[in-house]
């Protein structure tokens, strides 16, 4: 009930507070599992059909579309049906989402298993209509979760100036009492991150490293000519999966010095498996870890600071690690070997990623499995993960090589039909 809490009108916050009833009904009603690579990969077609019959039903699609859209889905898992047909098929859906009154977290659940299908803009489409019910609830209601719910749809569709409106009425609505005061100390990520996207990146000068030049590199192709121009001035930041997470070499190679690494708990306890993964981490001035509790290294940062920036989805290694680096006070930040999996090769052959030893992926970071890459994309949420840096590369306070400034220039719809063509109508 906090965030439903509207501290201005008695009326709005009932509303609200049906709202959040109706939220976990819905939630304690659906029984599916979340939204993910292993839904897709290893569910059996009956539990597929079950996600997809129950998402249709809580969008209160009509009988005759129904099972129109559900046969076509059901069947595009099994591996036939039309790309084409199912995209066309769900014209009508889309029409009748538009005119109804539906809760968005239907709609961005929705949304993820499209993507986890591989209809990448169709849940770019579903996504911008929960967007837009979420700005209408915002101005209807305004409670304190609504306008952060706000707040995220903007950065998601990178509107700046209604990101800073959407922050102001937060603000009023979190300082008229201790008790909503709470709020605001929560969500602080959220106020760093539109004021780094206004330009206020004002920080207190501490570090003496404060003007270095910070690269972080992705586990992409890597551009020789590009990385050549900061040998001997620039500090490297590596985002690590099991199987890659050695940068030493890597680095005297191009003459830059060893920083931090950034990887998950996941893949954090792959690689303290390794027989020489401790050994490797404890060389890195800092080991940062997406929301770790865990103690294994001396060195170890938990980065907790975008969970707040999301919507939906979850966010990749290098949207925590670019954030992290700008909040210690490091300016400028380049990027390479960073491409939203908007290319064919998605991992040079020194970063293919290895769950166990005899399990590794391929260039594409697909371990083989129908719909791998795309039930992954889904949980991260590409469409947020890629606007996150998107925001910040158009305001002129980040920049990369020539395949992230491609990547940054593609509209939505541009970035989504990439992936439709690379991975959805492919099936993988």
């Amino acid at each position: 009930m906090f965030f439903d809490f509207n501290p201005t009108s008695a009326g709005k916050t009932a509303v609200g507070a049906m709202k959040l009833i109706e939220r976990r009904h819905w939630q304690k009603g659906l029984l599916v599992p979340k939204i993910s690579r292993v839904l897709v990969r290893e569910s059996d077609p009956a539990t597929v059909d079950r996600v997809i019959n129950s998402s249709l039903r809580s969008l209160g699609c009509a009988p005759p579309l129904y099972a129109t859209l559900s046969n076509d889905l059901s069947s595009w898992f099994r591996g036939g049906g039309d790309y084409a047909l199912v995209e066309d098929g769900h014209n009508e859906l889309l029409d009748n989402i538009q005119r109804s009154a539906l809760l968005p977290e239907k709609l961005l659940y929705y949304a993820g298993l499209l993507s986890a299908l591989g209809f990448f803009s169709l849940s770019l489409k579903v996504q911008r209509l929960a967007r837009e019910k979420i700005r209408g609830a915002s101005t209807k209601t305004g409670s304190i979760r609504d306008w952060i719910r706000r707040l995220q749809a903007e950065i998601a569709s990178g509107n700046k100036s209604e990101a800073a409106y959407s922050l102001e009425n937060l603000r009023r609505l979190t300082q008229l009492n201790s008790y909503t005061r709470k709020a605001w100390t929560q969500v602080q990520p959220l106020v760093s991150y539109v004021n780094l996207w206004a330009g206020d990146t004002r920080r207190p000068h501490t570090q003496s490293s404060d003007q270095a030049t910070n690269l972080v590199i992705g586990p992409g192709p890597i551009n020789q000519t590009f990385l050549n121009r900061f040998s001997g001035i620039a500090e490297a930041f590596h985002l690590a999966g099991p199987g890659a997470f050695d940068f030493h070499q890597f680095n005297t190679d191009f003459g830059l010095e060893t920083g931090g690494l950034y990887t998950n708990q996941e893949d954090l306890t792959l690689i303290l498996r390794d027989p020489h993964g401790s050994e490797t981490l404890s060389k890195y001035n800092f080991v940062g870890v997406k929301r770790s509790t865990a103690g294994e290294l001396s060195n170890l940062r938990a980065v907790n600071n975008a969970a707040w920036l999301f919507l939906s989805g979850h966010t990749n290694k290098a949207i925590f690690a670019t954030l992290d680096i700008f909040s210690n006070s490091r300016f400028p930040v380049f990027i390479a070997g960073v491409s939203f999996f908007s290319t064919e090769v998605n991992y040079r052959p020194s970063a293919i990623r290895h769950a166990e030893r005899a399990t590794k992926t391929d260039s594409t970071g697909s371990f083989g499995g129908q719909f791998d890459r795309c039930g992954a994309f889904a949980s991260h949420n590409l469409f947020e993960n890629r606007a996150i840096l998107r925001n910040l590369y158009h305001a002129g306070i980040l920049d990369g090589d020539d395949t992230f400034r491609g990547v940054m220039k593609l509209s939505d719809t541009e970035y989504a039909r990439r992936l439709d063509f690379l991975y959805g109508m492919e099936r993988r």
